[in-house]
């Protein structure tokens, strides 16, 4: 079996004549047989499982890893007079989407998916590796990447792979896409006549950049003091160095919010004090370079209230911070006890 891939459109050869019949029909019909085509052995499913998507990335740099799917023929024999040297099949693929406009000259013509800010470069592995273009595409007739000539039923398999792209739109935090990309047929150069047999879709779920914590729970033990030491109200004493410890992906911008686990509605700056606290006329604090961090809403929606930059996300991230404790009346002794939540925002 003999086979070319190219690029270069390859057109159908169509052939007419005129014969005139003359005689007599009696006692039923002639059917003309099925024109012989090209099957696919089985649809083809590429699935890009979950891909994370830095928020840094620069449109054309490549997005997870590249996926392949071989796409596998099962040609009979054509019909008619074989020609040595001229293919008696074009395999051809339909491109169902368009072209990414937001990469127009980039890495050739890369393909739309339905999420915003993420392409696809596809490419035929056989006999060398070439670009699959979407441009200027036009489903009903189809584009040429292979050829068959042969005089005996064969099976062809070709490789195509695919590559997700970062494209110029602004893309989603989250997201997914299940769509067909392609689909394949053949033309019968001696019967002049597509048929559909195949195709390929494509899934992939979108995830942002994520932190995981790697301090989840924290104890802070400040230390005695005596009623004594605060001179008014509002003083501070007792300041107790803390850290709050994250490992993140690359290139997001990461918040925080520290919500009262006692009075989730809290936004002032003062900790309530917690079940099985005696001590009266105090609170707590939590202290980020020398100013006291407010609390708020348990969200990671942007702009939740009191919400404040941790940083550009790196590997490991360290967020050094302090307790203390703060006077908000005549303070009495006792027993003095504070609780919050810590939430992320990816952004």
């Amino acid at each position: 079996m003999n086979y070319t891939l190219s690029n270069t459109f390859l057109g159908t050869r169509v052939c007419c004549a005129a014969l005139g019949l003359a005689g007599l029909v009696a006692g039923g019909t002639a059917q003309a047989a099925a024109p012989p085509h090209c099957t696919i052995v089985a649809m083809s499913v590429v699935d890009f499982k979950t891909v994370t998507v830095p928020v840094n990335m620069r449109p054309g740099q490549l997005v997870g890893p590249q996926k392949t799917a071989t796409v596998t023929f099962d040609c009979p024999p054509p019909g008619g007079t074989h020609t040595p040297g001229v293919p008696d099949y074009d395999l051809l693929f339909h491109a169902l989407v368009g072209q990414d406009s937001g990469l127009s000259g980039m890495m050739n013509k890369i393909w739309k998916t339905p999420m915003a800010g993420i392409g696809l470069s596809v490419t035929s592995m056989r006999p060398s590796m070439h670009w699959l273009s979407p441009e200027d595409y036009t489903p009903s007739l189809g584009n040429p990447f292979g050829s068959v000539e042969q005089t005996q039923p064969e099976r062809m398999e070709i490789p195509i792979s695919f590559q997700l792209v970062r494209s110029a739109d602004p893309i989603p935090a989250t997201g997914s896409f299940d769509f067909k990309v392609m689909d394949f047929t053949d033309s019968n150069h001696r019967i002049t006549k597509q048929g559909y047999y195949g195709g390929v879709t494509l899934t992939m779920q979108l995830r942002s950049p994520t932190c995981t914590l790697t301090t989840p729970n924290i104890n802070v033990l400040l230390p005695k003091v005596s009623p004594a030491a605060f001179a008014r109200k509002g003083a501070t004493v007792g300041s107790t160095p803390f850290n709050i410890g994250l490992t993140c992906g690359d290139g997001v911008r990461v918040f925080a919010t520290l919500t009262d686990a006692t009075d989730p509605g809290n936004t002032s700056n003062n900790l309530s004090l917690a079940s099985g606290s005696t001590a009266t006329g105090v609170a707590l604090r939590i202290v980020k370079d020398g100013k006291p961090l407010p609390f708020g809403p348990d969200s990671a929606a942007a702009g939740t209230v009191n919400q404040w930059l941790v940083g550009q996300s790196k590997r490991a991230i360290d967020i050094p911070l302090s307790a203390q404790y703060v006077s908000t009346d005549v303070v009495t002794v006792g027993s003095v006890k504070g609780a919050a939540t810590f939430t992320l925002s990816y952004q």
